[in-house]
């Protein structure tokens, strides 16, 4: 019932509204693409993104923008425009319309007309009014253009202000649009740009990131090798030009600790000339070294410093490789020949330290965990042997053979023994296991020097008879014992110039080597006339069978012994003296001899009684103890008597039977006696444990009877005793007389030749 210009109206209407819908769906889609550039542009131009977090970015923008796309554009131009909702927009516009045009398209189906009971004739007259006020109107003002007009102003201050970025920033855009676009990895513009390098096995700087002078990365390794247990050290250097930061950082992870961070300060002066010497070319003024002490675990690392964080896109993953190492070593010791000894077992060397005599070949026997090219043994850091490889059972190259000798001085010492092993790849182990090699010195021999039958005082005529000894842990070779004679402190004319120096008879081992020497020499001073007052020192030597080589023989001293001549008189009253001595305690232990037989005598009467009286254990304490010093004191008169004796044989003083005599009459009954003193010291002993005064008596009456036997024994002593100091008494007065006969002859001669002097000047 509308007329077609109505309709054509509302068409137009319809176009305008799509088209208006659809520009403002383009300019939100232009501003959500500026959004996108300057979202992409301002994450990766200040954290200069990774391929990955800008995929991830854009894709988050273009996500945004489909949003926009459909909200704006695409779901408007979905909505359908029906001529009644676009007359319903017409009548809010235009009022005097008063709802004319929205009933007249309702009411377009005359059978719905008659169905509601209206009006024929109303319906056309609203129709007719409907269509005149339409066609009047100009529907195209309803179209509303200022928020679209809004929207493509701000899209074209946006696009005018992104044209001008782009003009002005043209290498910016360029790379934005490469690393954003494109997706390449070009890097952003810095201000610094590191070079990261590590110290390989032979001490050269190899590269891990390298960096073109203009900024671009040339090389990067993602993983390298280093030997397990081994420093490791990482060398960053900045390029020629760019800024050197304070310090880089390294970010590490390992499987047992995860993330670490360290840092490294700039290296300056020589410390940074030694790295950067070692790149041809290289003038960079930034150096930075991180070590890793001792790694143990394969780890994975980048560095960044400034802001360059380039590295952390590849990190290095460091693998570790195992050097070649002794996993089982034992040595077989040939001992030297001086030592008389067999091979022993071979020695774990496992335990760390070898303790191997002076001179000793020492055998390797080892095996390595991989497969060698070559072995040698480095002793004190310095080579000493060679190695032979051989094949295992598996027909690897992983055996070593090779031998050493300890020689060198005959001190104790500590040396290092160092496996230098470098298999078929070329690794050594630079840090392999020492062992330490205690060498065991040959000890020098012990010798000992005594002497007997004299004491260090002597007379002219004396025989010194010594006894040398000497033992060494391998054997002695020889003894070799020599005397020195001095004269008085004042000088007679008898008396020798200077010291003389003389050797006995030498000891020798013989054949059968011996580890222990006793032999016994007698120096007789007689043939050398000494004078009182001269000394004569005797000292041995010994030298063992330590060779030559091995700066033996070791040589050893003995005690000094030093003998002081007198003369015979002088001597001989000494021994008057000390005989005398003797004698008189000898009488007083007879007195106590006599007093303890007593005591046993006293209470074998009290005993008759019957009863053990309460002085009973005291008598016979008392007699135990007399005993007891009797018998001390007979021994000791038995060996003064005996070295008196020795001491004038040894002196030449007296005569043979005059020694012999001694010795018979005085020292051998003395020693008889003394058996028999300790048997009644032992009967005193048990009878003081006796209960039964009967019993105890018989016992007492035995003693006694056995006491007086030993003092009757004991005066037969003492007489002896008297006579021999009536013989030394006389030997001395001799000695005496004919001193003093000499020195008579020596006046009248001296006097006789003075009176012949005088008669030839007369």
């Amino acid at each position: 019932m509308l007329q077609s210009c109505v309709l054509g109206k509302l068409r137009s209407l319809r176009m305008l509204l799509r088209g208006r819908l659809l520009l403002e769906g383009v300019g939100w889609f232009v501003l959500g693409i500026i959004a996108l550039i300057l979202v992409t542009l301002a994450f990766d131009y200040t954290l200069h993104l990774n391929r990955e977090q800008r995929i991830m970015i854009t894709a988050l923008c273009c996500v945004g923008i489909l949003v926009i796309v459909w909200k704006t554009l695409l779901a408007p131009q979905t909505v359908a425009m029906k001529n009644s909702d676009l007359a319903l927009l017409v009548e809010r516009h235009y009022g005097q319309l008063d709802d004319r045009l929205i009933s007249t398209l309702e009411l377009t189906d005359r059978e719905m007309i008659i169905a509601c009971g209206a009006s024929e004739e109303m319906v056309a007259q609203m129709s007719r009014e409907a269509n005149d006020i339409a066609s009047q109107l100009k529907f195209s003002k309803i179209v509303e253009m200022r928020r679209m007009g809004k929207v493509w102003i701000l899209t074209g201050i946006a696009l005018l202000m992104m044209g001008s970025f782009t003009v002005l920033k043209s290498d910016v855009m360029s790379l934005w649009f490469q690393r954003n676009v494109l997706m390449s990895n070009i890097d952003w513009p810095q201000d610094t740009y590191l070079c990261v390098y590590y110290v390989n096995y032979d001490g050269q700087l190899a590269p891990l990131m390298e960096v073109a002078p203009d900024g671009t990365i040339t090389n990067t390794v993602d993983k390298f090798d280093v030997l397990r247990g081994e420093d490791m050290k990482i060398v960053t250097i900045t390029t020629d030009g760019s800024e050197t930061p304070d310090q880089v950082k390294l970010h590490a992870w390992y499987p047992s600790v995860g993330d670490t961070e360290g840092l490294a300060g700039k290296l300056s002066g020589q410390q940074a000339t030694k790295y950067l010497a070692k790149l041809p070319g290289q003038s960079s003024r930034g150096v930075y070294v991180q070590k890793i002490s001792g790694v143990s675990e394969e780890f994975r690392f980048y560095v960044t410093g400034g802001d360059d964080k380039r590295d952390k896109r590849n990190p290095h993953n460091v693998c570790l490789v195992d050097p070649p190492a002794v996993k089982q070593i034992l040595f077989p010791v040939e001992f030297p020949a001086y030592m008389r000894k067999t091979q022993s077992e071979p020695v774990d060397g496992s335990r760390g330290v070898l303790s191997i005599p002076l001179g000793s070949t020492v055998y390797i026997q080892a095996m390595v965990n991989k497969d060698l090219m070559s072995g040698e043994l480095i002793v004190n850091e310095k080579s000493a042997s060679k190695l032979e490889i051989l094949n295992d059972s598996k027909n690897r190259p992983r055996e070593l053979r090779g031998s050493f000798t300890v020689d060198g001085k005959n001190v104790p010492r500590s040396d290092t023994l160092r496996f230098t092993l470098k298999d078929t790849s070329g690794y050594s182990n630079r840090r392999g296991e020492q062992i330490i090699l205690q060498v065991i010195p040959d000890a020098a021999p012990s010798i000992k020097l005594q002497f007997r039958g004299v004491r260090n005082v002597i007379c002219p005529t004396a025989m010194i008879p010594l006894i040398v000894s000497g033992k060494d842990d391998n054997g002695i070779e020889r003894i070799d014992v020599s005397y020195i004679c001095t004269p008085p402190e004042k000088e007679s004319a008898d008396a020798p110039a200077s010291p003389t120096r003389r050797a006995l008879e030498p000891i020798l081992s013989g054949p059968e080597i011996k580890k222990q020497l006793v032999a016994n020499r007698t120096l007789d001073i007689q043939p050398l006339k000494l004078i009182p007052g001269s000394k004569v020192r005797v000292k041995a030597r010994g030298l063992d069978l330590l060779p030559k080589n091995l700066q033996g023989p070791n040589a050893a001293d003995s005690n000094e012994l030093t003998f002081s001549v007198i003369t015979t008189e002088e001597l001989l009253a000494q021994l008057v003296g000390k005989q005398k001595e003797v004698q008189l305690e000898f009488f007083m232990a007879m007195g106590q001899q006599a007093l303890s037989q007593g005591r046993c005598d006293a209470v074998s009467k009290q005993l008759a009684s019957g009863k053990i009286g309460p002085t009973v254990p005291q008598r016979l304490t008392d007699a135990i103890g007399r005993q007891l010093a009797v018998t001390n004191e007979s021994i000791k008169a038995a060996d003064t008597l005996h070295a008196v004796a020795d001491e004038m044989e040894f002196n030449r003083i007296g005569k043979p039977q005059d020694h012999q005599a001694i010795r018979t009459n005085i020292v051998l009954p003395l020693r008889h006696l003394v058996t028999q003193m300790r048997e009644v010291l032992q009967q005193l002993q048990a009878a003081s444990k006796i209960n039964d005064p009967a019993q105890l008596r018989e016992k007492l009456e035995k003693i006694v009877a056995e006491q007086t036997v030993i003092y009757e024994e004991m005066e037969k002593i003492l007489k002896h005793m008297r006579k021999l100091e009536n013989r030394l008494e006389i030997a001395r007065r001799l000695e005496q007389i004919l001193i003093m006969s000499r020195e008579l002859e020596e006046i009248l001669r001296q006097r006789a030749d003075e009176s012949t002097s005088e008669t030839f000047e007369d």
